[in-house]
This record gives structure tokens, sequence and C-alpha cells, in this order.
């Protein structure tokens, strides 16, 4: 459908959640303090470039659960920018219940499954399932490292 102008609404649409994105990133550059908003932007580039996000060090200390909260929210305005996704601005933040493997875990999702406790129930257990595999997978390469003369535990790649 064609606006008055002759522009689509997709295009209009767009605007509208590039400018949303753009105020309440702004709104969070005002109320947070620095250090949290610098880490949570870092976060956010990381995540975007589909990279796996580690938390660590003073950071973990910055990450609070309202950070955690505003990386949720910003993953979904920054998912409702893809066409045809715009109810994404519109998910909420769920806390999943623990699991031997997963503590404090959220995630986000639509409000519909927000309130499907068998969809949530499946969304925790494939995190459980994940972090098993990462668990053992550690422990295998650990025990490899060791079985070889080198030390597992080294950090900085040394052996």
């Amino acid at each position: 459908m064609a606006a008055e102008d002759g522009s689509s609404d997709e295009g209009l649409e767009a605007e509208v959640a590039r400018g949303r994105l753009s105020l309440y990133v702004e709104s969070l550059r005002l109320r947070m303090p620095k250090e949290q908003f610098d880490l949570l932007m870092r976060v956010i580039v990381q995540g975007a470039d589909g990279g796996t996000v580690r938390i660590s060090g003073r950071d973990k200390e910055l990450f609070t659960p309202e950070v955690q909260q505003e990386f949720f929210n910003l993953q979904a305005l920054l998912g409702s920018l893809a066409a045809g996704h715009e109810e994404r601005a519109d998910c909420v933040v769920v806390q999943l219940e623990d699991t031997e493997h997963v503590k404090g875990a959220a995630t986000l999702v639509s409000r519909e499954d927000a309130a499907n406790p068998d969809k949530l129930r499946e969304i925790r257990d494939r995190l459980a399932a994940q972090q098993r595999q990462r668990t053992s997978d550690r422990l295998a390469v650990e025990e490899i490292a060791r079985a070889s003369g080198m030390d597992a535990t080294a950090s900085d790649g040394e052996a």
C-alpha cells in the first residue's frame, strides 16, 4: 500500500523502527552509567557480528540484570529493523527456570511464547542441552591436553 506522498508503508515502517531504536539508545546513554552503557554497546556489536558474547572480569560486575534486560530490549528493537519482522519490537524478556547446567538465564520471546509454559520449557531444555554439550566438549579437550602432557588449565594458549 502506498502513502499519500507515493512512498510505501514499508519504508515508513522502517523509518519508524530506526527512529524508535535511535531514541531508545539515546535514552539509555542519558540514564545509564557510562561504563555500563559502553559495555552494553560492545556486547550489542559483538552479538550483531554473530560472535559469541563473552563477559568476564570487571564487565561481569557491570552486566547487571538491568543491563541484561536492556540488552534484550535492544535485540528486539534491532530485530524489528528487518523487513517483515516489525513485531519483534513487541517481544518480551522472560527468565527461564534454572537447570543443572544453566542458571539465571533469560531470553527474548514473543508475548504468545511468554505465556506458553511448554514453549518456555522447550527453550530452557534446548539451552541446557547446548550447555551440557559445551561442558562435555571442554572436559574432553582438557582430558586430551592432560594425556598429551599439556597444561589443560592454561588460559593464554601456552602449553
